[in-house]
């Protein structure tokens, strides 16, 4: 027999008379619990899986050899340990990483869109769109809390839903933009500005213009801007009114046809205005004509612009709301007969 050849027979048989590594035994059946428990598995399922099918194979050998003397036990279960081992710690710095990484693009998402919807809670927005902002944020605070709780599985999926909710959100914003940046609409509206000024201007009188996408409405006084003031709209502030209970702010060419004082109106004052006008009513008509309006319901009225706004959101059923105390101002220059246009839009 060679030389080379005793010595290998000499190695495995040495190694054959190995003691099983119960410690190392032990610390691989704790890194197997850490990569079956949630804090790990669901991270990399598939892997996690892939590893305990080979686990088990490993550990039926392991107590088989157990019961076994010595110089019977297989070399190559002390290499599938090795193997094993350097297995589950590969797996669990992968999962540690990647958990770091979700930890990192979730919270840069989550502060994303709170700022995204901080800016968009300072608008004025119309009744539904600010139904779909109050859930987005309900659904971003419960995101919140299950990151930081370090659960990024399901703080993903609760991600997933609240950018789908902002979509939605985005969607309806965007109604707004588009019908405020009307090529039609805004020549329109451009002519009954220009229109009210120069009234305002030929005739001498006080003209009150209100905007709605700015959220004011400015008294003109010979053509000039005197005053101005911050308004509150219709909940369905963006369209134009159609009909009654479509708590849409009516644009057109009006005027006041009516102060309010106290114990005449249920706000702090009001200025009726005479809508709806020629214009309303015949679009109306078309409109029940072509069947966009029910037979039943009818063109509304009382639009008045009138006292307790100021609550930083459009909630009427279509009147102009101001402040008591701009109301109060506006009420002592008003009079009987003051012209008062409603646009979308103007831009100058």
């Amino acid at each position: 027999m060679s030389t080379r050849l005793l010595l290998t027979l000499c190695c495995l048989a040495m190694t054959s008379c190995q003691d099983l590594p119960s410690e190392r035994w032990g610390r691989l059946l704790a890194m197997r619990g850490q990569l079956l428990s949630d804090r790990f598995a669901p991270y990399s399922p598939e892997e996690v899986i892939r590893f305990e099918e080979d686990f088990a194979h490993l550990g039926v050998r392991y107590s088989s050899a157990s019961n076994q003397f010595s110089f019977l036990r297989s070399p190559s279960l002390f290499y599938e340990l090795d193997q094993s081992e350097e297995w589950a710690d590969l797996l669990l710095r992968h999962i540690s990483r990647r958990k770091l990484f979700l930890w990192k693009s979730q919270k840069d998402e989550l502060e994303t869109v709170a700022g995204q919807l901080s800016m968009i809670r300072s608008r004025q927005l119309k009744k539904d769109a600010r139904e779909v902002l109050t859930l987005a944020e309900v659904q971003l605070n419960a995101a919140r809390e299950i990151w930081r709780r370090g659960d990024f599985i399901d703080a993903e999926n609760r991600i997933e839903s609240l950018l789908e909710t902002y979509s939605v959100l985005e969607e309806k914003l965007d109604l707004a933009d588009r019908r405020f940046r009307d090529p039609v609409l805004m020549e329109m509206w451009h002519e009954w500005f220009d229109r009210s000024v120069r009234r305002s201007v030929k005739e001498g009188i006080d003209t009150l213009v209100v905007v709605k996408a700015d959220y004011r409405a400015i008294l003109y006084r010979h053509g000039v801007p005197i005053r101005e003031f911050p308004v509150e709209l219709g909940w369905n502030w963006i369209d134009d009114k159609k009909m009654q209970g479509d708590g849409a702010t009516p644009e057109g060419e009006y005027r006041v046809v009516l102060k309010k004082g106290r114990g005449r109106t249920k706000y702090h004052r009001a200025l009726l205005l005479d809508y709806p006008n020629a214009r309303d009513r015949k679009l109306f008509k078309l409109a029940k004509e072509s069947g966009e309006i029910d037979p039943g319901v009818g063109i509304g009225a009382l639009i008045e612009i009138h006292g307790d706004g100021g609550t930083g959101q459009n909630w009427t059923d279509g009147c102009v709301a101001l402040s008591n105390a701009d109301m109060e101002d506006l009420f002592q220059l008003a009079k009987p007969g003051m012209p008062v246009t409603i646009v979308g839009a103007i831009s100058r």
